[in-house]
């Protein structure tokens, strides 16, 4: 016998209607789809794994709380557009439980949360140095051995310390014509090296002796 998803079972009482039930899902696949759309009705959810390699937008929308699971197999970041939680009224949690991620080019909207790892496997992990001053303070991690890089810095006063991750690996600077003047307020402090490619253009890099 089945029970609304908002209704919390009471072994006493029946059930407690102030209560939230969550609904546990194994998993999401989809095909052959540019976008997946996900709706959660009457209740939190957990969806534990969503495998949509053609997908280049996943969407979520739900009143409640919602957390997501990807492995790096089940997406394609090549293709993926974006994933924008930003119908989500409550907690969006994104997780990127397995392999290696590189979601700077990816338009992230509605991450509350930002968990790296499922306590077994390692990630690591690319976003930009926008991405990373908008989600610095929601990043943690799990148990895994987690690698965050970022790339595409030019001004911003990026600031690595205190991050929740194992490793900061590499910062690399945007391929830019022209100089780059590191922003005064960035701290480089814990990243195991700093790039600049210029593979396209002419870029020179002015920062001071501290921040290198």
């Amino acid at each position: 016998q089945g029970q609304a998803l908002g209704m919390a079972e009471d072994a006493e009482d029946g059930y407690d209607l102030t209560a939230m039930r969550t609904l546990d899902v194994e998993g999401i696949t989809v095909t052959n789809a540019d976008r997946l759309t996900i709706d959660v009705e009457d209740g939190n959810a957990v969806i534990n794994d969503i495998t949509a390699v053609d997908a280049e937008r996943i969407i979520v929308n739900s009143a409640n709380d919602v957390t997501v699971k990807v492995a790096a197999a089940g997406i394609d970041t090549n293709d993926l557009v974006a994933i924008d939680a930003s119908g989500v009224t409550g907690t969006f949690t994104l997780n990127l439980t397995n392999g290696t991620y590189d979601l700077s080019d990816v338009d992230l909207t509605g991450v509350e949360a930002l968990v790296l790892g499922d306590g077994v496997n390692a990630v690591v992990l690319t976003l930009s140095a926008t991405q990373l001053i908008e989600l610095k303070d929601v990043i943690s991690d799990t148990d895994s051995a987690t690698t965050l890089n970022v790339v595409g810095l030019t001004d911003e006063a990026l600031n690595l310390t205190d991050l929740d991750v194992d490793t900061i690996g590499t910062v690399e600077f945007a391929d830019v014509d022209g100089t780059i003047t590191v922003n005064a307020d960035a701290n480089f402090d814990d990243a195991t090296s700093l790039e600049n490619l210029a593979e396209d253009s002419h870029t020179n890099v002015v920062m001071t002796a501290e921040q290198f």
